[in-house]
């Protein structure tokens, strides 16, 4: 699945999502921040939730993924969203 962050929010852009001023596709839920970007590794769209560190930057990752399909970028988009909303709880 190559394409950018902006390619995939164009066609399916899920609630609550926004495109940052570098391209990223990130959706924050207070202490964790959920991010789409095109790796300049490998050129796939990767997932990543990161969290604030104590100097108070979303600095510490939790969680890397690539998913290999639209699809399944879309299921684990909302899986990581139900998961680290329900840690704001």
């Amino acid at each position: 699945m190559i394409m950018t962050a902006q390619q995939f929010a164009e066609r399916y852009m899920p609630p609550g999502w926004y495109l940052d001023a570098r391209g990223t596709l990130c959706l924050n839920l207070g202490r964790y921040l959920l991010c789409v970007f095109q790796n300049s590794d490998d050129d796939e769209l990767n997932l990543t939730v990161d969290t604030l560190s104590p100097e108070g930057f979303y600095d510490c990752n939790v969680e890397w993924e690539t998913p290999k399909s639209e699809s399944k970028m879309m299921e684990l988009m909302g899986r990581f969203t139900l998961k680290y909303a329900q840690k704001e709880d």
